[in-house]
Order: C-alpha cells, then sequence, then structure tokens
C-alpha cells in the first residue's frame, strides 16, 4: 500500500526480466494483481 492505495495491475512495458521478474512478489503480497503486456512483450517474455 502506498498512500491508502491498492496495487491492483502492473502493466509491463518491454520484455527485460527487470519490468518483470518481481511479478510473483507483488502478486502474493497484494492479492488480485493483474499483470497486463502487449502480445509482443508477452512474446520476449517467454
Amino acid at each position: 500500500m502506498v498512500d491508502n492505495k491498492t496495487l491492483t495491475c502492473i502493466y509491463i512495458t518491454h520484455g527485460c526480466g527487470d519490468h518483470f521478474f518481481g511479478i510473483p512478489v507483488l502478486q502474493r503480497r497484494s492479492s488480485g494483481v493483474m499483470a497486463v503486456a502487449t502480445e509482443q512483450t508477452i512474446a520476449q517474455v517467454a
């Protein structure tokens, strides 16, 4: 929580690990957090 706000969505802008490796940790800490990316970004990550 930051200033009483709850994280609900993470937008992944590109396929570099520093932009997505921490997502599982954030999802464990804040249930219901959704990760979102374009098809191109998903292809880079896969």
